[in-house]
């Protein structure tokens, strides 16, 4: 009797002790995830000052990785977003109720949870609440461009160029001379000054890592080349740290007054400036920002430069996002603009091009989610011409050719349903499989 009783002791201490054990596994997950949901929040505060799309972002990454139903999370009560130290400051800290019982909690009708909190802040490194907040967050590149001063009267004219990454002085400067590190160019006048092509060269005064002094350039003021206020404007420099482009709008009486960017945020909610390639049917999130925020009568907007339609415009703010998409193969090409209203030309400034062009063609890929005897996961996808198609996602793995229209991959779970199959003549077509 004394062997049996320690037996059911030792029975239900083991019970306890694994049933802790994995209480706390799924602690550690939880946290986690709730951590990875507030880190969502803060990149996206990194780009946007929209509490909605910030609450957005947050709440996307709750569902997608733990059960919400009940009370266990509400995104209007659970999600909590504070500006603080004059809008330099984004606090944002996110609740998630964690069942105690797990699943036999329905069996007793009793529902305790564990509150599990978490927080961050992002500092929003930019003199007004807009998006050069993605300077917090997005890596510097080895060079760049941050301010253009213009000076110009009659033929006189004086460029100061500040920035970073400009290396060591080009052969010939100081001096006046030509060549292809650095180009001024006029687009709404139609002329360009530096290059050997242009013909026109640029008298430098001084070259520094971080500061260019450009005191004049030939024929400026005798003829077309000239600068009036409004004009769009550029200087592009070519260094052995790389290349780089800014672009602004001339008042010739001073510092320039507006400039605007585009660029589109990738996963790791970073600002790229350069053109995207991504499958059909994949959204592109475009972002824009001015360095001004609108005045009610001008603002910043995005307009589709392919298609003619105007996506986005802010009366007030210095910043706009916006999803673009397309069912079908596609190349668009999109420019931020600030002034008024759905009339770009009308714009103080315009931003550099930037294109987003959806790959794949009409074919259409099946996909079915199958799970294994092992208590595995596998999907089957089915289309025309699959032979030396690749398979890449998240999750996905070991593919294996069945026939030239079938093709299998392991998937680490069921969660793991979509992906992206690239044919062999670099088509790409995303997918999402359905539980068989």
């Amino acid at each position: 009797m004394n062997t049996l009783i320690t037996r059911v002791y030792w029975m239900f201490a083991s019970l306890l002790s694994l049933a802790g054990v994995v209480f706390l596994v799924i602690f550690w997950h939880t946290a986690n995830v709730v951590q990875s949901a507030v880190s969502t929040g803060l990149a996206t505060a990194a780009i946007t000052s929209d509490t909605n799309a910030i609450q957005s972002a947050v709440s996307q990454n709750i569902q997608a990785a733990l059960p919400v139903s009940g009370d266990l999370f509400n995104p209007y009560s659970d999600i909590s977003i504070t500006k603080t130290q004059q809008n330099q400051e984004v606090i944002v800290t996110v609740t998630y109720h964690l069942p105690v019982l797990g699943p036999i909690q329905n069996i007793f009708g009793w529902s305790p949870t564990l509150t599990i909190t978490r927080g961050g802040t992002q500092a929003l490194d930019y003199p007004h609440n807009g998006l050069q907040a993605v300077l917090a967050t997005t890596p510097p590149g080895k060079i760049a461009v941050n301010n253009v001063t213009l000076q110009a009267s009659g033929q006189q004219l004086t460029l100061d160029i500040q920035g970073y990454g400009f290396s060591s002085a080009p052969t010939g400067v100081p001096g006046t001379t030509m060549g292809d590190f650095l180009t001024f160019a006029d687009t709404t006048q139609g002329w360009e000054a530096g290059p050997n092509i242009s013909g026109l060269a640029i008298t430098y005064g001084a070259w520094q890592n971080n500061q260019i002094m450009i005191n004049g350039i030939q024929d400026y003021g005798k003829g077309t080349e000239v600068i009036r206020p409004g004009d769009n404007c550029q200087v592009t420099l070519n260094t052995i740290n790389g290349s780089t482009t800014y672009y602004f709008v001339a008042s010739p009486s001073g510092t320039t007054q507006f400039h605007v960017t585009l660029g589109w945020v990738n996963g790791e909610g970073n600002l790229q400036n350069s053109a995207t390639s991504v499958p059909t049917k994949t959204a592109v999130t475009l972002s824009a920002s001015t360095s001004v925020p609108g005045d009610n009568t001008n603002g910043v907007g995005l307009y589709n430069a392919t298609t003619g339609q105007y996506l986005m415009w802010s009366s007030t703010g210095d910043t706009v996002m916006n999803l673009v998409n397309s069912g079908t193969p596609t190349t668009n090409s999109y420019v931020a603009y600030y002034g008024p209203k759905d009339a770009i030309s009308q714009a103080l400034a315009t931003s550099n091009d930037v294109s987003v062009t959806w790959t794949g063609g009409n074919q259409q890929i099946t996909a079915v989610l199958f799970p294994t005897a092992n208590g595995g996961q596998y999907i089957n996808l089915y289309g025309s011409g699959l032979i030396g198609s690749t398979v890449s996602g998240t999750g996905l793995s070991d593919l294996t050719q069945i026939s030239s229209n079938e093709i299998q991959v392991q998937a680490a779970s069921d969660q793991d349903t979509s992906g992206v199959v690239t044919l062999d003549n670099g088509d790409q077509i995303p997918f999402v499989a359905e539980p068989y």
